[in-house]
Parts: C-alpha cells; sequence; structure tokens
C-alpha cells in the first residue's frame, strides 16, 4: 500500500491538493520505467490531503499517458479559534 499525502497546521504558502497531485505525478512517472505492469493497471490511489481543519480525499489514476486527481470528499471541520 502506498499512502501519499500532505499535512499542514493552517493555509500558508502552497495548495495540499496541487502539491499531492504534483507528489502522485511524480510517483507515477518513475512507476513508468521501473514497474509498467502497476502503470498498465491505471495505478489507482486514494491521496490525502489536511490542512488546518480541512480534509480532503482524492482518487487518482492513470488515464492512458495522463495523470488525473479528482477530488472526492472535502471535509471542513466547523471549529471556533481562540
Amino acid at each position: 500500500m502506498l499512502v501519499l499525502g500532505v499535512d499542514k497546521l493552517e493555509f500558508e504558502t502552497g495548495d495540499p491538493y496541487m502539491k499531492v497531485s504534483r507528489s502522485y505525478d511524480l510517483k507515477t512517472a518513475r512507476d513508468r520505467q521501473g514497474d509498467p505492469e502497476v502503470v498498465s493497471q491505471g495505478a489507482p490511489t486514494f491521496l490525502m490531503t489536511l490542512a488546518g481543519p480541512d480534509l480532503m480525499i482524492c482518487g487518482g489514476f492513470i488515464d492512458g499517458k495522463e495523470t488525473i486527481v479528482e477530488p472526492t470528499i472535502r471535509q471542513a471541520a466547523n471549529v471556533t479559534r481562540l
């Protein structure tokens, strides 16, 4: 099992969704060279980001030559700051 994730205490610089998407893209690029069997099956993966109270779960896969990452669930916790 491979887990790719980005966690931050709060939003600062850089979008966690974009960072985890790029990490998945780099991982699948390496797999194309080293483990083509995984790539031929689409390399389906769940990706997670956590930024403060915001949780996002995405699905990633390879569609032909393109790497696709789509958000599936976004949960923002209702937290009151003190």
